[in-house]
């Protein structure tokens, strides 16, 4: 028997022998890969807990889908000092799809408490501890898979979020069902902050023309302090909006001032720090001023002089019937020239150190900016100014504005009623540019 052998093309064969492993490889593969889901895209969004523990929630949070298969995994509260924790193992997946779902652990009976729904897992009681602690889900990978804090409201009202800021309760199951809980001690009415002054001290004694600086620690339980206003005795001196609390001033008139801060918080809640009390001096008289030299050169003038505290202000005028004497120059020094004299001027030495400082407080609006569609917004602003000579010392602080500033400017002259041009921009002292508070 004679058997035909035909040769086989080199090309062809090469492909079929790739398709056939390629086939093989795909088989093998596709034995040994099963589906896995996932559970690492959980988030924790709110944790609660009432005064005894006896109540307490965790919400989860997930955008997106597949991320049912949490059972296996650990909710884990610890101290932060390590001496204790409490862990919750899942006993079975989520229900499903879960993007955009809340899941929600809470203890025992808590859908029949006032404003509780029915969770999807049941925790133990006192699970969660209120001081010092953090509560973690052991799988996620998000950046608030782990929520950490120093105190966790038990008022029976808040709740604590991922970024640390205490809001109303609003737990929340995977069916999306939401309640909110009210377990307080009274009416769960919103708690005032706490405020007080811890410079200068009580008993301080300054210096007429000298600047003090007030600083005050405030800070609200339940949410976040919105503003600390500075006063002395009945007047504002002026208000800062973000800590650290303080502000640089001056105090007018010799004697006692009583200083206070007032707090402000998020829901308009406010207190009143303690009083500190300070004695304000008059200065060490000086000796007056005496002129000794006059020296006069092809109408240039020179002076000098001795005495006083200074700084001092060279002035002059026309005529003495004149109501104003005119700043020509001002100096530390005890000399001082003028240039070109005209025939008939009076001059004279003053003692700015025997000059009290003008204090001025200002209140920032953008009434007064004729835009074609004003915006009403929770803006605000204040100022404190000192004029002491020809010098201008100033503190103004700006919060809550709804885009970075881009302009800021003091108008003058004026009187109260007219308009002015810009006299000073205050660009050049803005450190680091502007912002939505500064």
């Amino acid at each position: 028997m004679k058997i035909k052998m035909r040769a086989i093309p080199a090309q062809i064969f090469n492909r079929s022998v790739v398709c056939l492993l390629l086939s093989t490889l795909l088989i093998g593969w596709g034995g040994v890969l099963p589906a896995k889901g996932a559970l690492h895209l959980w988030g924790i969004q709110e944790i609660y807990s009432n005064a005894d523990g006896s109540v307490q929630f965790v919400e989860f949070f997930s955008a997106s889908s597949g991320q049912e298969f949490v059972e296996g995994s650990n909710l884990i509260a610890e101290k932060q000092d390590g001496s204790d924790s409490n862990t919750f193992t899942f006993p079975s997946n989520s229900p499903a799809p879960t993007g955009n779902k809340t899941l929600l652990m809470a203890t025992p009976g808590f859908a029949d408490v006032p404003g509780g729904v029915e969770p999807d897992f049941t925790i133990p009681e006192n699970f969660l501890f209120t001081e010092s602690a953090s509560v973690t889900f052991a799988a996620s990978t998000l950046d608030n898979g782990t929520i950490s804090y120093d105190t966790l409201p038990n008022d029976g009202v808040k709740s604590l979020g991922p970024d640390g800021v205490n809001e109303m309760n609003s737990p929340k199951n995977f069916a999306g069902d939401e309640g909110q809980l009210d377990l307080g001690d009274g009416d769960g009415e919103n708690q005032a902050p706490t405020v007080s002054i811890t410079s200068p001290e009580s008993g301080a004694t300054l210096t007429v023309n000298e600047t003090v600086t007030i600083v005050a620690e405030a800070s609200d339980s339940e949410g976040e302090v919105s503003q600390v206003e500075f006063l002395d005795g009945e007047t504002s001196l002026g208000t800062d909006s973000e800590s650290p609390y303080e502000l640089e001033t001056g105090l007018e008139g010799v004697g006692e001032h009583t200083l206070t801060v007032k707090a402000t918080d998020d829901q308009g809640a406010t207190a009143t720090s303690n009083p500190v009390t300070v004695t304000v001096e008059a200065p060490a008289p000086a000796e007056p001023v005496e002129i000794t030299t006059v020296t006069s050169e092809e109408g240039n003038l020179s002076l000098e002089w001795q005495g006083g505290a200074g700084p001092f202000a060279l002035q002059q005028k026309t005529t003495l019937s004149d109501e104003v004497w005119t700043d020509v120059a001002v100096t530390e020094k005890k000399s001082g020239s003028v240039s070109q004299v005209e025939p008939h001027r009076f001059f004279r030495v003053a003692d700015r150190g025997r000059v009290s400082p003008i204090p001025m407080t200002a209140h920032l609006s953008g009434d007064f900016q004729q835009q074609e569609q004003p915006v009403e917004t929770g803006g605000r602003g204040s100022a404190t100014l000192m004029l002491e000579g020809s010098r201008l010392t100033f503190n103004i602080r700006y919060s809550q504005l709804t885009d970075v500033a881009t302009a800021a400017h003091i108008h003058g002259p004026a009187n109260a009623t007219a308009n002015a041009g810009v006299m000073i921009s205050l660009v050049p002292f803005a450190d680091g540019g502007f912002g939505k508070a500064g």
